[in-house]
C-alpha cells in the first residue's frame, strides 16, 4: 500500500509540474470564424531564419481538441505576421515564409462555438534562441 501511494504522489508532482510549467508559457487568444460545411484556417506558423528565408518548422503540439471538429496541419507559404512568427524573425513579417498553417474542419452540420489550444516550439536558429507559447483559438462555426 505504502509503494502505491508513493507511485500516486509521485505521478502527481510530475503532472503538477508539467502543468505549471505549461502555465509559465506566454499565452496568445484569438477568435476565428468559419463558415458551417467548410474548412476553415485557424492559425499559422513559420520560423524563418535571419534572411528571412527557410528555417526549421515549428512543432506543434494539439494540447487540447476541438470538440465539434477536427485539426489538420499542411505547409504553405504565406506572409508572416503577428504571433505566427516568434520574437527573433520580427523582422521576416511582412515577408512571405515557409509555415505550417493549421485548419479546422467542422463536423457536419455544426453550429456553434468551439476551442482549440496549441502549444507552438519554435526552435533556436541563428538569429535567436528557441521560444514557445500556447496558442487559445475560439472557433464560431456559422
Amino acid at each position: 500500500m505504502r509503494l502505491f501511494r508513493a507511485a500516486a504522489l509521485s505521478a502527481f508532482f510530475v503532472f503538477a509540474g508539467s502543468a505549471s510549467a505549461q502555465n509559465a508559457l506566454p499565452r496568445e487568444h484569438h477568435n476565428v470564424s468559419i463558415s458551417t460545411g467548410r474548412e476553415g484556417r485557424l492559425a499559422y506558423y513559420a520560423s524563418p531564419d535571419a534572411a528571412c528565408r527557410h528555417g526549421t518548422k515549428p512543432a506543434i503540439a494539439i494540447l487540447e481538441e476541438p470538440s465539434y471538429g477536427k485539426i489538420v496541419m499542411r505547409p504553405e507559404r504565406l506572409i508572416a505576421t503577428g504571433s505566427s512568427v516568434p520574437p527573433r524573425a520580427s523582422n521576416c513579417r511582412g515577408k512571405f515564409a515557409d509555415a505550417i498553417s493549421v485548419y479546422f474542419k467542422p463536423a457536419a452540420g455544426f453550429h456553434g462555438s468551439d476551442r482549440a489550444v496549441l502549444r507552438v516550439d519554435f526552435p533556436a536558429a541563428a538569429n535567436g534562441p528557441a521560444w514557445s507559447l500556447v496558442d487559445v483559438i475560439y472557433i464560431s462555426v456559422r
